[in-house]
């Protein structure tokens, strides 16, 4: 026969054995649930980052054979008043996106003759002679061509003073090179009206590198992407991963010979907001599963007493 004593010290023993049975299980099925969300998290961020880089390069395409096809008319041969009017007609189809500020079309010194922008101030004179697209265009043999540029600040027109990349194609006339025709794409707008479905939290960040470790575009303005964050990314691959309590994934843009990474990354804090109320619910059924099994063995062992 138990004494009273025996007996409550086996129901302590006992209760303390299903809280830690309880709290063991809970920890190992949250940290399993927590790998696999991660692992799910990244591999969503990874498809955004894709897709991304998959808009970025169909855009600068559309206006890459669009300049090419504007290089080859007629007015942008014979410099006359249609010349201009061709270009207003351009810049007018672009005007309500804005994403492309303006076209330029040079001599064949990389002197602008023609400027046609969305302010239409027509700023001309300046020379974009040692611009990357107008080396590239002069050594070419015949148009039919684009080139995507470097990212660089504008000198005039109506994104001077903000990053653009031009798109060029250059302008031959009876074989002979004429000059060169540059569509202006402004970079943040076009970032920005991507950036809205690349966003999983809040808190995701978006990071334009180019191919020099150069940071384009930051999300958050003037933030600045880590030095060690950047040496860990394959900048001609796709790929993710977890560093300095980010999960980050990164997909290659390649824009003709310019090659950038489009970066998309999120504080591990925030797997915590998806995860808080599977978390509860489990904490409960385990609660209430313990609970239940120490009333049920209370009855068995009041039942099995009364028998003795």
């Amino acid at each position: 026969m138990f004494r009273y004593g025996s007996k409550s010290h086996f129901w302590w023993v006992g209760f303390l054995s299903i809280v830690l049975m309880t709290a063991a299980f809970y920890l190992i099925l949250s940290h399993g649930f927590t790998k696999t969300f991660t692992g799910e998290f990244l591999t969503h961020e990874s498809t955004i980052a894709k897709a991304g880089a998959s808009n970025f390069e169909s855009f600068f395409q559309d206006i890459g054979n669009s300049t090419a096809y504007r290089a080859q008319l007629s007015s942008k041969k014979n410099w006359d008043s249609s010349t201009i009017q061709d270009m207003d007609a351009y810049i007018d189809q672009w005007r309500d996106s804005g994403l492309v500020s303006g076209i330029i079309l040079t001599d064949d010194e990389g002197v602008v003759r023609f400027n046609s922008n969305v302010l239409r101030t027509n700023d001309t004179g300046s020379s974009v002679a040692d611009r990357d697209y107008f080396i590239w265009a002069k050594n070419q043999s015949g148009g039919g061509e684009y080139f995507i540029g470097q990212a660089v600040t504008s000198q005039l027109g109506a994104s001077k003073g903000q990053i653009i990349v031009p798109v060029a194609s250059p302008v031959f006339v009876d074989g002979v090179f004429r000059g060169v025709a540059a569509t202006a794409v402004k970079l943040q707008p076009f970032v920005q009206r991507n950036l809205e479905y690349m966003k999983l939290t809040d808190h995701t960040k978006v990071y334009l590198i180019d191919a020099n470790g150069d940071q384009l575009y930051s999300s958050s303005g003037s933030d600045e992407l880590s030095g060690d964050l950047k040496v860990s990314l394959e900048m001609s691959q796709e790929g993710k991963l977890q560093k300095d309590g980010q999960l980050i994934a990164y997909a290659p843009v390649t824009l003709g010979d310019q090659k950038w990474s489009l970066v998309v990354a999120s504080p591990i804090e925030d797997i915590f907001d998806f995860t808080i109320s599977f978390y509860i619910k489990q904490a409960a059924v385990l609660m209430l599963l313990s609970v239940l099994t120490l009333i049920f063995g209370v009855f068995i062992s009041r039942d099995v007493q009364n028998k003795l």
